[in-house]
């Protein structure tokens, strides 16, 4: 089983700053997560995938840290 959506990763280091050396992408792409693996063991293709400048590690902690999963879903 496997769920296709739209990913896309939000440059909010300075929210209030208009221009960023980190453009979002203006279209997110397409990414298919697996039911059976881990959400864990997809995310650096997730990251490959959207040439993220944030390191997976800061969201991890983060999400960890504030137990809120819904970082990697919205």
């Amino acid at each position: 089983m496997s769920l296709t959506c739209r990913v896309q990763y939000l440059n909010d280091v300075d929210p209030f700053a208009y221009a960023s050396s980190y453009p979002e992408p203006p279209r997110p792409p397409v990414h298919t997560f697996s039911a059976t693996l881990p959400l864990i063991n997809q995310l650096a293709a997730v990251h490959r995938l959207l040439r993220a400048p944030h390191r997976i590690r800061y969201v991890l902690s983060k999400s960890i840290k504030d137990k809120d999963f819904r970082y990697f879903i919205d």
